[in-house]
């Protein structure tokens, strides 16, 4: 669930803000802009601007919820693991 959080987390916080304003500046600018790091002439192009930089890392939540629920599934198994071979052990 922690798992599925995140990665809803990282669509509403980072993907689809990105992605409209991304489907904004293709139609203001063209498609070459939204794909340039410069313009031409020299200019900050799409993935330069302040507002892509801050959602861009605003991912980061997203990713370090599901990174949590991943952690918790995996260090679940290595105790069921241990706590199997711990008993067996007894037996």
């Amino acid at each position: 669930m922690i798992i599925g959080i995140g990665f809803y987390l990282q669509a509403l916080l980072t993907l689809v803000p990105l992605g409209v304003l991304q489907f904004e500046y293709e139609l203001k600018y063209g498609y070459w802009f939204i794909k340039t790091l410069v313009t031409p002439s020299g200019n900050p192009g799409f993935w330069e601007i302040p507002l892509v930089d801050e959602l861009v890392w605003l991912r980061m939540v997203g990713d370090l919820t599901a990174a949590l629920g991943f952690a918790i599934v995996i260090f679940g198994m290595f105790y069921a693991i241990a706590l199997s071979r711990r008993l067996s052990i007894k037996l």
